[in-house]
């Protein structure tokens, strides 16, 4: 009986800081912050919030990935103006989540060169298009990552 409480005590207390969130006390302004977590652990979260995306509406997110521009669908290299993407490949790099990102200033916002880490807070949302229920982060505001 004794390894078996010690066990669930171990566990409790690791799992503890990602319930209690990674930041320096008081409350956070985000509800769940990708940031402090590992490159699976973003991966792994960011595909849950893909296929459950009811689950999170409405919740502010911070995401750490790399810049790219969002292309407009018409194939032509032009680029949707305020709407960016952000890369969040696995610890390996064998995968990566993109995910969709609508500035809240897209005129004072300076986008960095392609491929720059950077920090995404932003609000989810769903969409439809083309019949499939899309997320997007709206409200966003995006700076280089400290790390």
């Amino acid at each position: 009986m004794g390894k078996k409480w010690f066990s669930l005590l171990l566990v409790g207390l690791l799992t503890l800081p990602l319930l209690l969130g990674c930041g320096s006390g008081g409350a956070s302004d985000v509800d769940i912050d990708l940031s402090r977590m590992n490159p699976n652990m973003r991966y792994a979260e960011i595909t849950q919030v893909s296929q459950d995306p009811a689950k999170y509406v409405g919740k502010t997110a911070r995401l750490v990935g790399y810049f790219r521009p969002y292309p407009d669908g018409d194939k032509n290299g032009t680029y949707t103006t305020g709407r960016i993407a952000l890369e969040m490949p696995d610890q390996a790099g064998c995968c990566a989540a993109v995910v969709e990102f609508v500035l809240k200033d897209p005129e004072g916002t300076k986008l960095p060169a392609v491929g720059t880490e950077v920090t995404v807070v932003g609000v989810l949302e769903t969409y439809t298009q083309d019949g499939i229920v899309r997320c997007q982060f709206t409200d966003a505001t995006m700076k280089k990552s400290s790390h």
